[in-house]
């Protein structure tokens, strides 16, 4: 159990972060108020329909998230107070200590869903881990030169190969009786990294070859929902998931829903002038009232989280009423 002095340290550690880090962002808005006289584009953002259901389906996946915070013996039970939803049988958790990937593996079937979460980093060892900013080459078919962030791919090779295995036995397999399920990936901070990692190879070696007919299985659809996701990749990446969560879905209608809340410092983190640039599509959670659907541009970003000018690390720890963290 984290003690009040772990805490105490953490935000400590968290607050030292956040004075590292300005410099880099301040160099970042130099960049961007460049871009912006150079490119007068009219950035859309939509408020988003407190009754379209969009809300509903993202604060499912946020709970989602939440829960893979709690203690492993509430969480094998699914009693996690408010943040277990509907009846969900926990299949595996899963935890490297060293690197810090940590989550489960749900089976939802009143909805028919397999639920893949990743909580954040609780450790200070996991934080300056994954604050190293070095890319690594990423291969991907037809997408030369992308690059993601080194810590964050070590850490998602610590539990990938598992995961994929488990995914491809509970959904694709012709026997399994789980055939035709939605598959639900969902994480918060780090965790919304190692979502974005996981859901992009799931797509390339699981469901690809189904689609391509090189391999049987029943093809399902994918939701990726992450909350205060930090940079994941450079552009190319970013081009990688919108090519094929958007273009490439074999007439599947995929999810992908990045929430940043409102000013939430790691929403910009690794900086954008060290290489990184944000993947589509961002819900910008303004307050409890208001969130929007933004649009992006190719080459550049949205002009939501984008357009606040001072950061906050508070926000980062909650969504609405939830709070992510081990009180549960």
């Amino acid at each position: 159990m984290l003690t009040s002095f772990k805490l105490t340290l953490l935000l400590v550690f968290l607050t030292a972060l956040l004075i590292h880090s300005l410099k880099n962002i301040a160099h970042e808005y130099a960049a961007k108020e460049l871009l912006s006289k150079q490119m007068s584009v009219e950035k859309p953002r939509v408020l988003i329909n407190q009754s379209s259901g969009l809300l509903d389906e993202l604060n499912v996946g946020l709970l989602y998230a939440a829960a893979a915070y709690c203690h492993k013996p509430n969480l094998k039970k699914w009693n996690c107070k408010d943040r277990c939803v509907g009846d969900v049988i926990v299949d595996t958790i899963f935890h490297d200590r060293i690197k810090g990937a940590c989550g489960y593996v749900g089976i939802r079937q009143e909805v028919k869903e397999i639920i893949v979460a990743f909580r954040g980093s609780l450790d200070l060892m996991n934080w300056v881990y994954n604050l190293q900013f070095a890319s690594l080459d990423y291969e991907y078919p037809d997408a030369d030169g992308a690059l993601v962030h080194g810590g964050f791919y070590a850490t998602y090779k610590t539990v990938s190969d598992m995961l994929l295995w488990k995914i491809n036995h509970l959904m694709a397999m012709e026997d399994s009786k789980y055939a035709g399920y939605n598959l639900i990936i969902s994480g918060h901070s780090l965790g919304g990294a190692l979502a974005t990692l996981l859901a992009v190879d799931v797509k390339r070696n699981i469901l690809n070859p189904i689609l391509d007919n090189k391999a049987s299985g029943q093809p399902f659809k994918m939701k990726v929902i992450t909350f205060g996701q930090p940079r994941v990749g450079n552009d190319i990446f970013a081009y990688i998931l919108k090519q094929e969560f958007y273009v490439k879905t074999g007439g599947l209608n995929h999810t992908v829903a990045r929430l940043v809340h409102k000013n939430d410092l790691v929403a910009h983190l690794p900086p954008v002038n060290v290489g990184f640039m944000h993947n589509s599509h961002e819900i910008w959670v303004k307050n409890n009232k208001e969130a929007y659907d933004c649009e992006d541009f190719e080459g550049r970003e949205v002009d939501c989280a984008d357009c606040t000018l001072t950061y906050d690390m508070t926000v980062h720890l909650y969504i609405w009423d939830i709070h992510f963290g081990p009180f549960c």
